[in-house]
């Protein structure tokens, strides 16, 4: 305040929104900010160094009670978009299967989720000085990086626990709820990484980002994860009188351990099954274009040369090599594959495959480079296959 006038700011603030907006829009762009603050450049999104102690107060008040998502909530995410759905399983070595949505359908519809946007009784909303509060978890048009996975994944499962044949004052009776994990490249803010449990759709804790004890070692992909386990029965005897913590004996909280560290396991094998075959998918493209590259220089060589017809080449396998007299005869150069390229006894990587395919796109294409100058005429199919499995090891030479 201004000295000796205690009601004038000395200061004016700096808030997202404007006076003339009304109480959503004055959210929505709070929301913005945050988002705004990924795009600009910066790594992580904090909301420590974002936002001064009002602003975090009520994006962390709009955390706790049972509001609507400022943009959609993430069951009713429809299908046809960029987002990819899986379906956990309950049991221990379950995988999680792909939800093949139609376009506009929805988890929720798919698998009849009964968990509400807010609240599903009489309409509730939180004002705080003419901010009208919404759920801040953000699922689109997120910052991407030059990770494999670019695309988020959803991963949703519910679950009903009876505790068959234990007394109810040991297992605390039924637990049923309904949960998901969300997978981006990034998580904005920093803050939302990790689960939060909510009990009426509300939660007295913040986001968890051990994952309620999540002992494998998995600090990059858990920084890439939020989630949330929305508990409709039971749990209630589990939450400690400040509302901020759980008895982590209590059976309920033991089950949703174990429930979601299985989920969590899930999510990495997928998450890894999706980049190994992204990966792939990208070397064999790549591939492909150096191999049309090869052939292309070999086409524009012989032209030079005044050649038109580029000799046919074929290097046989060994299963194969009976064939080599009829090909010849029909004027194609057969050779035997392994007097020409280096051969391996163990099983190669995707890489090293697609490096085997460019050697030997390489060798056939030395032979009709060497066929279209003349240069191999005068000599013995075996002497051919020697020259060029010189040329190959010279070319593959690595430092």
């Amino acid at each position: 305040m201004k000295p000796k006038q205690n009601e004038v700011l000395a200061l004016q603030p700096q808030l997202p929104w404007t006076e003339e907006d009304d109480q959503r829009v004055r959210f929505e762009k709070l929301a913005r900010a945050v988002r705004g603050a990924a795009e600009s450049g910066s790594e992580v999104v904090d909301l420590d160094t974002l936002f001064d102690h009002y602003l975090q107060t009520l994006w962390t008040l709009s955390l706790s009670v049972p509001l609507e998502y400022i943009e959609v909530h993430p069951f009713d995410i429809p299908g046809g978009g960029e987002c990819l759905f899986y379906e956990l399983e309950n049991h221990s070595r379950g995988q999680a299967k792909l939800l093949k949505l139609k376009k506009e359908e929805t988890p929720r519809h798919a698998l009849k989720l009964k968990t509400p946007n807010g609240t599903s009784k009489k309409p509730f909303r939180v004002i705080v000085d003419g901010v009208q509060l919404f759920r801040p978890i953000l699922y689109s048009n997120l910052p991407k990086t030059k990770a494999a996975v670019r695309d988020p994944l959803l991963f949703i499962g519910h679950d009903t626990q009876k505790f068959a044949n234990k007394p109810e004052v040991l297992s605390g009776g039924t637990l049923e709820f309904e949960a998901y994990l969300f997978w981006a490249p990034r998580i904005i803010p920093k803050q939302h990484q990790g689960v939060i449990i909510r009990v009426g759709n509300a939660s007295g804790a913040l986001f968890d980002r051990t994952f309620m004890g999540y002992q494998v070692s998995e600090q990059t992909r858990t920084r890439q994860i939020t989630a949330e386990i929305f508990v409709r029965q039971g749990l209630d005897d589990a939450i400690n009188i400040d509302r901020e913590s759980f008895n982590y004996a209590h059976p309920h909280y033991q089950y949703l351990v174990k429930w979601l560290h299985s989920a969590l396991r899930q999510l990495a094998n997928r998450h890894k099954d999706i980049g190994k075959h992204t990966r792939s998918e990208k070397l064999a493209h790549e591939g492909k274009k150096t191999r049309e590259k090869v052939d292309d220089r070999v086409e524009s060589a012989l032209r030079a040369r005044g050649v038109e017809d580029i000799p046919d080449v074929v290097l046989l396998e060994a299963s194969r090599q009976s064939e080599a007299r009829q090909l010849r005869r029909q004027g194609t150069i057969a050779l035997r594959k392994e007097q020409i390229l280096p051969t391996s006894s163990v099983k190669l990587t995707v890489a090293q495959e697609q490096r085997q395919r460019l050697a030997e796109k390489k060798a056939v294409a030395i032979v009709q480079l060497l066929h279209g100058w003349g240069l191999l005429e005068s000599l013995s199919y075996d002497d051919q296959e020697k020259l060029v499995r010189g040329i190959i090891d010279i070319v593959l030479v690595e430092g």
